[in-house]
């Protein structure tokens, strides 16, 4: 049986998923902390984008920073997604940049021993493994706020070919509003007219 792709996003009600500090407020309670823990204690594997990698490598080594996600992110293994960077600038520990196509890495690691393997943060990875049908989780944390123009998950997808149908498999409420949503493939595709009239009616 293959590993598990998952990947978590916090959003608002208009989609927005980016600057998640500046929208989220209060929404923390002990379910989303039972979640996140039980979402991360499942994980052996982290995807990375470049631009994610860049700003948690400092981040999270930083002495400083005091929050329970950085005792996960540092030990745990680390793959970073990128064109420019190179192995040997690489400082953070357990991280190892991609050698190849993403899809390739991504079937391959599916394959190997192991528990879940999940993209934190970095929107066009997630993206690009929705589309490509090796997203096997996507959950999404949905605050009762409006954030206005912040970038969109939508905005990282080729959605030309028309729709990209999800399951639902689970859902939460917390105390404080937040719907937590967990997707999976569907089990059928939308065609590629969905939505049209027929010519039969």
């Amino acid at each position: 049986m293959s590993r598990r792709v998952t990947a978590n996003l916090f959003t608002t009600l208009d989609g927005a998923v980016e600057n998640p500090s500046s929208w989220q407020g209060d929404a923390f309670d002990e379910i989303l902390g039972e979640v996140m823990t039980e979402t991360l204690s499942s994980v052996d594997d982290v995807l990375l984008g470049r631009e994610t990698y860049d700003f948690w490598a400092s981040h999270w080594t930083r002495e400083d920073v005091e929050d329970p996600f950085k005792s996960f992110i540092n030990p745990v293994a680390k793959h970073v997604a990128s064109r420019t960077l190179k192995q040997h600038d690489v400082t953070w520990e357990n991280c190892s940049v991609i050698d190849g196509d993403l899809m390739d890495f991504v079937r391959g690691l599916k394959g190997t021993q192991g528990r879940d393997i999940s993209i934190q943060g970095s929107l066009s990875i997630i993206a690009q493994l929705l589309e490509a049908g090796l997203l096997d989780r996507l959950t999404l944390f949905v605050h009762p706020v409006f954030a206005g123009p912040e970038r969109r998950l939508s905005d990282s997808m080729n959605l030309n070919r028309g729709a990209l149908p999800l399951t639902l498999l689970d859902h939460r409420v917390n105390t404080k509003g937040t719907t937590v949503l967990v997707f999976g493939p569907a089990e059928r595709s939308f065609p590629a007219n969905c939505g049209e009239e027929s010519p039969n009616k």
